[in-house]
């Protein structure tokens, strides 16, 4: 790659970089959004949560693969019930950490 056309490429990908993150912001409050896309955004971060945590509740990769891991399910069984009796989240980590290290112990 040429010297000039590396910097029309990181000149072009910045800018839209900055645009993608700036317009939102510039433009909020300028217009409506469609009822539907509003509600359907309600459940963006449940949903990118649960993207995030169910695959490390399910599977370990301690050994470099995904493997089954019991005792993570049931510390996220047991985050998960406190999560929705407490509705505290320090009470959630605290649980679902005390309960991944109890469980990893007896289950080996």
């Amino acid at each position: 790659m040429s010297r000039e056309s590396y910097w029309l490429v990181l000149i072009v990908v910045g800018t839209g970089t900055v645009l993608m993150r700036s317009l939102p912001i510039v433009l909020h409050g300028k217009g409506s959004m469609p009822k539907l896309i509003g509600r359907l955004l309600r459940h963006v971060p449940a949903s990118a949560l649960a993207a995030l945590v169910v695959p490390s509740v399910l599977y370990s990769t301690a050994t470099g693969s995904h493997v089954f891991d019991p005792a993570r399910l049931g510390a996220g069984v047991i985050a998960l019930v406190v999560a929705l009796r407490t509705r505290n989240v320090i009470a959630t980590l605290g649980a679902g950490m005390g309960g991944l290290w109890i469980l990893a112990m007896l289950l080996g």
